[in-house]
């Protein structure tokens, strides 16, 4: 948000956000293990240990936002979404959580499907 001028507001801003809330072994090793850095990008973009970027971007986006204005926040079930909701809650937001899509295949592996939702935060 840094890069932002500060006199803008709007009345929508919309994050599809991390989906590793934790520092994950196996994640750290394929960053140490490759050298390809689109894949490094990727990975790293889809990592947030503890929320933080998060938590940093709820608290700071607020000023930001017109009367009324609107945070979309794109997660899914594997996001451990309750430090998400008691962070914003806390920051004054008004928060509706809503899934979107169920079971939807995000590797080739048939066993493996996850349900997509969106964390809508309203400022007051």
């Amino acid at each position: 948000m840094e890069s932002v001028p500060r006199h803008l507001r709007f009345d929508t801003a919309l994050w599809a956000m991390p989906w590793i809330l934790r520092d994950d072994p196996e994640i750290r090793r394929i960053l140490l293990d490759t050298d390809d850095p689109v894949e490094v990008a990727l990975l790293r973009s889809a990592i947030d240990p503890g929320g933080q970027a998060i938590k940093r971007f709820v608290s700071q986006v607020k000023p930001f936002l017109n009367p009324n204005g609107k945070v979309f926040l794109i997660t899914s079930e594997f996001i451990p979404n309750d430090i998400i909701l008691a962070h914003t809650r806390d920051e004054g937001f008004e928060v509706d959580l809503e899934t979107f899509a169920q079971d939807v295949s995000v590797v080739k592996r048939p066993e493996i499907s996850l349900d997509l939702c969106q964390i809508e935060l309203t400022r007051p």
